[in-house]
């Protein structure tokens, strides 16, 4: 009874344990047959943004690499010295049990069914045809291999890596490329003699997968040691319990072909199910499958992203071509856009520029009065100076001249970073030179017009040829009232003009009127007193303070009319020209003839489409 039992218990436990593996052999066909239909999809459109789940191969340069692949999918790989895998090799294996004799199929360009006895020939021709004059290429070649003795997996072979020489660095490029992504498995191909110093693909998996967690080394030529110091090292690594510990394998014993029971002899010693070409080609399935499991969210959120930036972009070009006005409205609200703050990006040069005119009033000086005034006997005295006057105003001319130079090409420099052609998109590259040429034009003329234009200020202030009344009571004030006379008036103004001493000999505030009264007192006094000092001076020192008060009392009425013209003509010429350009640029019959879309936008746009449309369809089939 208890026999019958423990019978009927270990059957219900088998049973279980069958399902189990039915299931997950059913779970795994199906996931890879998704993740190959996905693949097929992006291959088609020759898209490879996505990163899917697959095992990749790496090794160092005659580390038996090939001789793995080789048994592992049942493909005759190419196998001598030097590098023989010059591309990535892409391998799909797929069960077919209603394929007898396995069908076998190679792509570069075009998919074509191929004979086994010609592959390895085939392989290598593609990859010649692809190289040119490089030692190794980017564009994988996929070989197709489908029959009822095949395992489903999904193999990517990188060539070997060379310590020196043409293509070293191309190669590490190549294999970083294809290992960084976490859904890689990678399978790292080490002669198993080899210690990990010298081992460069062991180094590139650490780089990229520091805890191990998805990389399998593989130990080739098991049968082969230099010492039993390396014999042993090898069998240790082969011990370790962890679930990705290495896995030892004898491809070619004695350079001879494969051989079950030679490689299971040899390995004897070893764990069985990290041993032999058989245990290896079990593991695998098992671990992609998991790797698949793991990264699906992940590739559906990768498939989203996809959608939703080629999304964006395809909203900013427009899903369709703009017409011919409304890529010109576009340039025209650029334009508009870019002069908005022009003022602002005047107002730092216009400010400077009313500074250094205020400044010129320094050069306005007794001595440089003495050095122009020259008496004429033969003049009437009171018409002596007018020389004098001239050279200074000649000399303020000079130097104002010296800043409106200055100012102009301060505001030429603002003028020329104004407006960003570069900025302006989806039109063509000559739509985009004929606007710089129509602008530049438009600007060369904006500038003659400013430049004639400030000029004419200049010679307006600056031609002395009447006297208005504002004018001559400057200059009265200049010369009676002088700035050093007012300095005295000030300094004669203290507390006893506003305080008084009363009865009870305290101090207080004067009557208002009482301080009217001694205010005009000081101030008469001084006029008074400075009248009678220009009274005594020679007739040359009183001519020479008239037109030292002349020619401040010009500069003072000039120089602000001077600054607020200059201002006002700024405005007029350069705001009001720039803003017209938007309507010339409506006009311009260049710009008319040569209006459209530039032909790389109607090339993203369909390609941005074409990416929405084929991730959706990569959605639909992982969602299936």
């Amino acid at each position: 009874m208890q026999e019958f039992a423990f019978r009927k218990k270990l059957i219900f436990i088998i049973t279980i344990i069958h399902y189990c593996k039915l299931d997950m052999e059913h779970n795994y066909r199906e996931f890879l047959s998704k993740i190959e239909s996905v693949r097929n999809k992006l291959s088609e459109q020759k898209l490879s943004k996505l990163n899917l789940p697959q095992i990749t191969v790496i090794g160092d340069q005659s580390s038996g690499k090939s001789s793995l692949l080789s048994e592992i999918s049942g493909i005759p790989f190419p196998t001598s010295s030097g590098i023989t895998t010059k591309c990535p090799i892409i391998v799909y294996t797929k069960f077919n049990s209603e394929i007898q004799d396995t069908k076998y199929y190679i792509q570069l360009d075009i998919k074509k069914e191929i004979s086994k006895q010609n592959l390895c020939e085939e392989i290598l021709e593609l990859q010649r045809k692809n190289l040119g004059s490089n030692k190794v290429v980017k564009e994988p070649i996929t070989i197709y291999a489908e029959g009822s003795e095949r395992d489903d997996l999904v193999l990517v072979d990188l060539p070997g890596i060379i310590s020196n020489g043409d293509g070293k660095n191309e190669v590490i490029d190549m294999i970083n490329q294809y290992i960084t992504p976490k859904e890689s498995l990678i399978l790292i191909v080490t002669e198993a003699k080899q210690d990990d110093e010298t081992a460069k693909a062991l180094e590139l998996a650490r780089n990229v997968d520091e805890d191990g967690i998805r990389s399998i080394r593989i130990l080739t030529k098991f049968d082969v040691f230099d010492s039993d110091e390396s014999e042993s090292r090898a069998k240790n690594l082969i011990k370790n319990i962890d679930i990705l510990s290495p896995h030892a394998v004898i491809c070619c014993p004695k350079g001879k072909e494969y051989c079950h029971s030679f490689e299971k002899e040899k390995l004897s010693e070893l764990p069985e199910k990290r041993a032999g070409i058989m245990t290896l080609k079990e593991r695998l399935p098992a671990l992609l499958c998991e790797l698949i499991r793991t990264n699906l969210p992940g590739l559906k959120q990768q498939i989203d992203e996809e959608i939703r930036e080629n999304s964006n972009n395809l909203l900013k070009i427009g899903e369709n071509p703009p017409d011919h006005y409304q890529i010109l409205k576009n340039i025209q609200d650029n334009f508009l856009d870019d002069i908005r703050d022009i003022e602002f990006l005047l107002t730092p040069s216009i400010m400077q520029f009313s500074d250094k005119i205020r400044d010129t009033r320094k050069l306005i000086t007794e001595e440089v009065v003495n050095k122009f005034y020259q008496h004429n006997a033969f003049k009437n005295i009171f018409f002596q100076g007018n020389r004098a006057i001239d050279e200074i105003l000649k000399m303020l001319n000079d130097k104002w001249l010296e800043i409106i130079n200055w100012y102009m090409s301060e505001v030429v420099k603002k003028i020329f970073i104004l407006f960003d052609i570069s900025k302006l998109s989806n039109i063509s590259k000559r739509l985009k030179k004929i606007i710089e040429e129509c602008w530049n034009e438009y600007r060369k003329q904006i500038y003659i017009d400013f430049n004639k234009c400030m000029i004419n200020e200049l010679k307006k202030y600056l031609n002395f040829h009447t006297m208005n009344h504002y004018l001559t009571s400057k200059y009265e004030e200049k010369l009676i009232l002088p700035e050093e006379v007012i300095n005295d008036i000030l300094d004669n103004i203290n507390q006893d003009t506003f305080l008084t001493m009363d009865h009870y000999s305290k101090k207080t505030v004067k009557d208002i009127s009482d301080i009217r009264d001694s205010i005009r007192e000081i101030i008469e006094s001084e006029v008074e007193r400075n009248i009678e000092e220009f009274n005594r001076k020679s007739i040359d020192e009183q001519h020479k303070q008239r037109i030292f008060a002349a020619s401040t009392a010009i500069w003072s009425v000039h120089h602000k009319n001077f600054i607020d013209n200059i201002n006002s003509t700024t405005q007029e010429i350069l705001f009001c020209k720039i803003q017209n350009w938007k309507d010339i640029l409506m006009q311009d019959i260049r710009i008319k003839e040569n209006i459209g879309e530039d032909n790389t936008i109607k090339i993203s746009r369909e390609q941005y489409k074409k990416t929405i449309e084929v991730m959706n369809e990569c959605k639909e089939i992982l969602q299936e």
